[in-house]
């Protein structure tokens, strides 16, 4: 690769880069013509304790056999090289991100530390408007300069789907055994500031950071300001005191925040 990345990236984040950037040229060059972060990074929330390194790289074509089995390489190397962080994230080409992610066919991907030859991760309209509001270019063109799908009313269609389908058996498994709450601490930070983030999204239309969810949700939840601190609390600094002395008792609140927070966001989709 050439030329120097943004000062916005962490360092540890910029290492990873330029050794999968430096690898892919090497082993199928050519092929990766843009390459963009989004998730915590390009979203300023990265937390090197819990955060993975999003991206979507993109090409002129899907990957064909060969190309897909130097890519599989490529990811070994990053993955062996920077064991402590995950390189998340789709290969899509240029015409996907014109279509979007109703028109966009199966595309490799990788997740955590595995490489996929086809699949679906990462193909969801929350990919599509990051992109656009929030992707840094290490690669390519910047976004704006690209045709690149948008559609508010599909993104909030799927926050809608996602609180239904996936947070509400989430909340329903914890409710019934959700003993595993107490000793994982990212399972907090997942359920209260994942489905903040959601809410945050129907409310605004925009795509938020789970720091940023979480300040939301202290204003918009006062009553769970509570569990939303702890949240907040283990995604900074979890060797900081917590806010609860019984887990249970924090387990418990969890379980009530995700559950609340959905039924509003139900009620507020429905405007």
């Amino acid at each position: 690769m050439t030329g120097e990345l943004p000062p916005s990236v962490p360092t540890e984040v910029a290492g990873l880069v330029r050794c999968f950037l430096t690898a892919a040229d090497s082993t199928v060059p050519g092929l990766i013509q843009g390459l963009y972060l989004t998730g915590s990074v390009a979203l300023g929330d990265f937390r090197s304790h819990c955060s993975d390194v999003d991206f979507v790289a993109v090409s002129e074509h899907r990957p064909h056999r060969t190309e897909l089995e130097g890519l599989a390489r490529v990811h070994g190397v990053v993955a062996g090289r920077h064991p402590q962080l995950h390189f998340d994230g789709t290969h899509l080409t240029w015409s996907d991100l014109r279509a979007g992610p109703g028109a966009c066919a199966p595309a490799p991907f990788t997740h955590e530390g595995r490489f996929h030859p086809s699949g679906t991760f990462a193909i969801d309209p929350v990919t599509w408007h990051e992109l656009v509001g929030h992707g840094l270019p290490l690669r390519g063109p910047a976004i704006p300069g690209k045709p690149v799908w948008t559609d508010h009313a599909v993104l909030r269609a799927w926050t809608l789907r996602n609180l239904v389908e996936y947070w509400g058996p989430w909340a329903t498994r914890l409710r019934e055994g959700p003993s595993v709450l107490d000793g994982d601490h990212a399972l907090v930070c997942w359920g209260v500031l994942g489905v903040a983030r959601l809410h945050y999204t129907l409310t605004t239309g925009c795509i938020v950071s789970k720091t940023g969810a979480g300040q939301y949700a202290l204003r918009a939840f006062k009553q769970s300001d509570r569990i939303v601190s702890e949240a907040l609390r283990l995604r900074a600094d979890p060797t900081l005191a917590s806010h609860y002395a019984d887990l249970s008792e924090r387990r418990a609140e969890v379980v009530d925040f995700v559950a609340s927070v959905m039924d509003s966001g139900l009620r507020v989709g429905a405007v």
